[in-house]
């Protein structure tokens, strides 16, 4: 982490014996919450309050210790000099430091009157669509939080969805031509090994989702020149439940689809081979009062909740 110099980012107090020093107890003030010490009345420094409930919690040695890069001087490494002295053993394995969230290039802060709650950014933008957006950069990058780059993630983020929606939907063969049966699992292995590769590099959220939209593209791909089975849709699917599992991307009903609209969906699919399509209108509009819409595919009809 950053060394610095007493000086440097902190002020020289007369009153510490080494301007290096930091505080660990703080004496009794009007108004604030106080406890008896040998030291005289008063309250744990801040710095020393979470060594303390680190070690209550955790252990003296944690796995990972995450924080905002303002944070590392000085309040990490003195929880690093005060938990080591106090405990003799390293405090913790991992430092993950992420970047801010800045507006029109500056620090997102209520002192500065550009703050922004969740519950006030839900009311422009899907949370689903938010989660995706702080997601898709490395943490450790700071990130402009601007209606235009929310924009971009939106149309980012319902192409995924889009996708993970319409492919177990897709009528796939069992098997294909004898020219075009090679397996497609080893393409799809090879996305997940690239996956796993920039994921392992230090948490590379954004080369990840390259990625996945590398994937997507190409199974896209595939379905078109019908060289896809029933067996390679089920593995592509499984590579994003996979992701999904990291993310928690997705938007997943509780429910699956109501018996009442399968049924409107198969009579509404005899309809359209019947060529009854006054019939097929009707269903359609039956099915919407469901909270779904119809889309006719090339290789049959897609539920889409609305």
């Amino acid at each position: 982490m950053e060394q610095l110099k007493a000086g440097a980012r902190v002020e020289i107090d007369s009153a510490k014996k080494h301007p290096e020093d930091f505080v660990l107890w703080k004496f009794k003030k009007p108004l604030e919450p106080s406890w008896q010490s040998p030291w005289g009345e008063g309250r744990p420094g801040w710095h020393i309050e979470c060594s303390a409930m680190a070690k209550s919690l955790l252990g003296e040695t944690i796995d990972i210790h995450g924080g905002g890069q303002d944070l590392c001087f000085p309040h990490h490494e003195d929880e690093i000099a005060q938990s080591e002295t106090a405990n003799g053993q390293q405090f913790a394995k991992y430092w993950l430091h992420n970047g801010f969230v800045l507006v029109n290039a500056e620090k997102m802060a209520k002192s500065l009157g550009n703050f922004t709650s969740l519950r006030d950014a839900f009311v422009k933008f899907d949370p689903h669509v938010i989660r995706y957006f702080l997601a898709s950069v490395h943490y450790r990058a700071p990130i402009n939080f601007t209606p235009e780059a929310l924009d971009g993630a939106k149309q980012s983020f319902e192409r995924l969805q889009r996708f993970y929606e319409e492919l177990p939907q897709w009528k796939l063969p069992e098997k294909l031509e004898t020219k075009k049966k090679e397996s497609k699992s080893i393409i799809i292995s090879k996305f997940k090994k690239d996956f796993e590769k920039v994921m392992d590099e230090d948490i590379n959220v954004s080369k990840g989702l390259a990625v996945v939209f590398d994937f997507v593209a190409e199974v896209y791909r595939l379905k078109q020149e019908n060289k896809l089975t029933k067996k390679d849709g089920e593995s592509a699917l499984k590579f994003l439940e996979d992701i999904d599992s990291i993310f928690a991307f997705f938007k997943k009903e509780k429910s699956d689809v109501p018996v009442n609209v399968k049924e409107l969906l198969a009579e509404r699919e005899l309809a359209r081979k019947n060529k009854d399509w006054k019939k097929s209108d009707e269903l359609r509009e039956e099915i919407k009062t469901y909270g779904f819409i119809v889309k006719d595919m090339k290789d049959g009809q897609m539920l889409e909740r609305i």
